[in-house]
């Protein structure tokens, strides 16, 4: 008993060193435009460091998004995916890869992500690198064709008026069938507002608590002429400075 407890510390040392290499060379590689991108940049390798690689798991709406993924042949998409770690969790869990797509600003992770799970030869998942500004980008070819968005960590990392812009794309993307949904999570806060970022002061960014979220998108509801039901909630997290910063969980539905 005493070897096999040693022969899995030592896989998980010699894990926990792949991930620390691959880590060090996205940081090395990568020139962040904001704080908070690197913070969520931080939070996902901390995830990968201690073995969570299963955010979209915690969701409680993951049983129903897995069985439609693999009963109903629908198509899943991770807005901000980074390594591609919540598209692998799919593949671990079942999901057809052929059906699954990831989009990221930055090429540069999806190489690291084949590198970091060793899967390159594998995946059949689809990586597009594509700023979801651009109504021109790699995302375009997906419009109307999205049953499931998956936006973790990804509307936190811009102002107001960008969320707006960015839950827009986000409608044109989905299917016009009722069911369709994003989800995910992110930074929250219990006064809702306009933040300044820590590093670039003439650029904010917007924590939402529930009651502004539901407001967000019924502002979008009415632009693009839809209607969703939003199911969000605020819980706790640890925090290093301040008594207000929460996390919000969602997932909103096309009617």
């Amino acid at each position: 008993m005493i070897r096999d407890l040693l022969v899995d510390r030592e896989m998980r040392l010699g894990l926990s060193f792949h991930i620390h290499v691959l880590v060090a060379s996205a940081f090395l590689t990568c020139k962040f435009e904001s704080s908070a991108e690197f913070s969520s940049f931080v939070s996902i390798c901390k995830d990968l460091d201690s073995g969570i690689f299963r955010a979209i798991s915690h969701s409680p709406e993951y049983p129903t998004i897995l069985d439609r993924l693999k009963n109903n042949n629908e198509t899943f998409l991770d807005l901000g995916c980074c390594f591609g770690q919540e598209i692998r969790r799919l593949v671990y869990d079942g999901a057809p890869q052929s059906h699954l797509y990831g989009a990221d600003l930055r090429l540069e992770f999806f190489d690291l992500g084949y590198k970091l799970f060793r899967d390159a030869s594998t995946l059949k998942a689809k990586f597009l690198a594509a700023d979801i500004f651009d109504p021109t980008s790699p995302l375009a070819e997906l419009e109307r064709k999205v049953d499931i968005i998956y936006a973790g960590s990804f509307l936190h990392l811009f102002n107001y008026e960008q969320q707006i812009v960015v839950c827009k794309r986000i409608v044109n993307l989905l299917r016009e069938n009722k069911g369709s949904v994003v989800l995910g999570r992110q930074s929250g806060n219990v006064e809702a507002g306009e933040r300044f970022h820590r590093t670039n002061h003439t650029q904010s960014v917007f924590r939402h608590n529930e009651e502004s979220f539901k407001k967000m998108w019924m502002e979008v509801g009415e632009a693009t002429g839809t209607k969703w039901r939003v199911d969000v909630e605020m819980f706790e997290v640890e925090r290093k400075s301040g008594t207000d910063g929460r996390a919000i969980r969602f997932s909103v539905w096309r009617e």
